[in-house]
């Protein structure tokens, strides 16, 4: 399995795009293209197509609501 974990779910493998943080950490915040187009986020550019919009707001909302994700019945990433 690659370093990398999707933000939204628990999957390791499959296509990721890179998270663009409001908040600069200090390591890398990616997510599956799936999972990002499925929750309807947006790109950061749309010619690039390599990032998309921070997920704060949106993980917030899935940890009050303990919401699951419809595609893969998890929390997991949401709760990370």
């Amino acid at each position: 399995p690659l370093p990398i974990v999707c933000e939204l779910c628990p999957k390791r493998q499959g296509a990721f795009l890179q998270v663009d943080m409001k908040i600069p950490t200090r390591k890398s915040h990616w997510v599956h293209t799936v999972c990002a187009k499925w929750h309807g986020m947006n790109y950061v550019d749309i010619e690039l197509k390599d990032r998309v919009e921070d997920l704060t707001l949106l993980k917030d909302y899935f940890k009050s609501l303990s919401v699951k994700c419809y595609l893969c019945r998890s929390g997991i990433g949401a709760l990370h």
